[in-house]
This record gives structure tokens, C-alpha cells and sequence, in this order.
């Protein structure tokens, strides 16, 4: 449901000269995440590991241009496909999830023929979705774990895939959508190997709005116009990262970008109205970028860094690689 009524929607965050609010301090903004609430001695059995993942997001929520059934409204549709190479003799497979939904699952050598899926299970209390084989799997062996899922695109308290916004002066209510998934909340976004020593390449693609602005951990591509609204973007593929730092968010986004001393476009990025605002913070992340790879002899080494400011956030700010996510008082500035 579309949070119209919530009392944090009715403040104004279109105009920086008067952020942050009053009741607004440091101890209020930043805040420890709650401490998760499964078993958290319940580790992934070490029987594989996963070197790439292939996914594909497709979100719905509010946005200008596009139409969609009402019971799809704050959900996303999924899809992922990974390599994995299997690190001890099993016929059984392990990934991490929670509140998603598995339409089907199939899992193939690497020619491509199938295996035979004779169950799966999931349990709730560890978190772990389980892919039964027919077939025992040797050490060394190379399969191919592909699933269509939907998922909840949940409130930003939640993490995972959420949602925020704002209301601009003519009272509408402006959506965007993204991605928080320290520690644990990878798993909320795709079925995966959601432990940090578990590191994989991420191959990621979005269908979304059009109207908004698709941005992910590395440098954004042309994207194609499908018709009614939607868009499709492919981006290229990340460095080996743990789940937690992979990242992707969709919005009206507008930004103010830097080349700074080491080549690294840097950018300060924010909501429609916030451009004048955006300049100083760009400038200065780039110097400081700039001044860190000096002091550490450690160039940054992406193309890019993004530094977003959203209307809400559920921690101070998200060093996700390529793509910091604050809350939008550390980013709009009025020097």
C-alpha cells in the first residue's frame, strides 16, 4: 500500500535551504540497524560457491507513465541465474532468502543439460532455501542454479529492496526505489550466497520507469526504450564483491558530477529541485576521494563513485562500491 498517510510523508524536502529539520541531530539520523532476528549460528553448509550472478529486476511501484495491476503494487519481479562450482561431494544446494516467492527453479551442467530438481524446501528460521538433486554432484563440478522469483519491495525501515519519497509543493507523492543490504539483507533481493566471505561478479539488469533514472554500482550504459513506459539497462559487471555490496536504485534523479585529480567521475546526486545544492558536494567528495588515494597510495579503481541522498534511510549512510547511499541531509548542501 502507497504510505499517503504516514506522518514522515508530510514534510517538504524540496528545498535544501532548510534541511535539516530543526528536530533533526546526529544521534536521531544515525542508528544501528536492529540485530537480526534469525538464527544467526545457522551458516550456509560449505558444499559450493557461487562466482556470478546474473540478475534481472523488474519493479512496480508509483511512478509517471506506466500502468500495472493493483496487486503488483510495492513488488518485483526476479530473475537470477549463477555458476556454481561445488566444493564438496553433495546432491543438495544451499541459498540464502527471505520473503521471496520461487516460481521455478531449474539447475543445469554447464552444457546445459538439466538435472533433475526432485525437491526444495525452505526454512524460515535459518533463512535457507534448499534444491534437492537426483543426482549427486562431484568435487569440481560446474551447475547452473537459474530461478524466476517475485519479491516485496518493502518499507525503508525493512531494508532490502525498499522504497522512500517525498511530497513536492503540489502535493504529490514522488516514489523511488533502492537497495540497502548490509548485513543480511541481500537475501531479501535474490536468492544468494548471502555470507560476506562469499564473493561473486554481479551482472545486473533493470526494467523500470521510463521516467526515472536507473543507477547500479557501475557506470550506467545507454538503455533501451521498451514502450508503455518502460525502460531496460544492462550494466556492466562489477568487480568480485560480497551480496551486501551490490546495489542498484531507480528515481527522479537529478546530479552534479566532478572529474577529479585521479580521472574518477565523481557524482552528488539527488530529487528534482536539488540541483543547486548538489555541486558542493560532488566537488568536495571528489577532492577527498582524491586526497584518500594520495594518503593510501590506493587509487579509487572504478570508473565512477556516486553519492546519493534520499528523502529516508534506514542508516546514516551505505558504502555500497561505486554507489553511497546517505540520507539526503549529508548531501544537499547551501554553502
Amino acid at each position: 500500500p502507497i504510505p499517503a498517510e504516514d506522518s514522515y510523508a508530510q514534510h517538504f524536502l524540496t528545498d535544501p535551504l532548510y534541511i535539516p529539520p530543526e528536530e533533526t541531530t546526529l544521534d536521531s539520523v544515525i542508528h544501528k540497524d536492529p540485530p537480526p532476528t534469525y538464527n544467526t549460528t545457522a551458516r550456509l553448509p560449505d558444499v559450493m560457491v557461487v562466482s556470478e550472478y546474473f540478475l534481472k529486476v523488474k519493479p512496480y511501484y508509483p511512478a509517471p507513465g506506466i500502468e500495472y495491476p493493483r496487486e503488483k503494487n510495492m513488488t518485483f519481479e526476479g530473475y537470477v541465474s549463477m555458476p556454481a562450482t561445488i566444493t564438496k561431494q553433495t546432491s543438495a544446494l544451499y541459498l540464502n532468502m527471505i520473503n521471496i516467492t520461487v516460481l521455478n527453479v531449474d539447475v543445469s551442467n554447464f552444457n546445459g543439460d538439466k538435472l533433475n530438481v526432485v525437491n526444495t524446501n525452505y526454512d524460515p528460521l535459518t533463512q535457507q532455501y534448499k534444491i534437492s538433486l537426483e543426482k549427486t554432484l562431484g568435487v569440481g563440478s560446474v551447475v547452473v542454479i537459474s530461478i524466476n522469483y517475485t519479491g516485496i519491495i518493502n518499507h525503508y525501515t525493512v531494508s532490502g529492496f525498499f522504497y522512500t519519497y517525498y511530497i513536492n509543493e503540489k502535493q504529490e507523492t514522488i516514489f523511488m526505489v533502492a537497495t540497502k543490504l548490509e548485513p543480511i539483507h541481500g537475501r531479501k533481493v535474490l536468492p544468494c550466497m548471502d555470507e560476506p566471505n562469499y564473493k561473486a561478479v554481479f551482472h545486473i539488469e533493470l526494467v523500470y520507469p521510463t521516467a526515472h533514472v536507473a543507477l547500479s554500482n557501475m557506470l550506467e550504459p545507454k538503455s533501451t526504450n521498451l514502450g508503455n513506459g518502460w525502460s531496460h539497462i544492462a550494466f556492466p559487471p562489477t568487480q568480485a564483491i560480497a551480496t551486501y555490496l551490490m546495489v542498484f536504485t531507480i528515481g527522479p534523479y537529478v546530479m552534479e558530477g566532478v572529474t577529479n585529480q585521479d580521472g574518477t567521475l565523481v557524482r552528488a546526486i539527488g530529487w528534482a529541485g536539488q540541483e543547486p545544492y548538489l555541486k558542493f558536494a560532488a566537488e568536495a567528495a571528489g577532492e577527498c576521494m582524491y586526497q584518500m588515494g594520495r594518503m593510501s597510495r590506493i587509487k579509487f579503481n572504478m570508473k565512477k563513485c556516486d553519492h546519493l541522498g534520499l528523502p529516508e534511510f534506514p542508516s546514516g549512510a551505505m558504502e555500497n562500491y561505486g554507489l553511497v547511499i546517505y540520507k539526503y541531509q549529508f548531501i544537499a548542501v547551501n554553502p
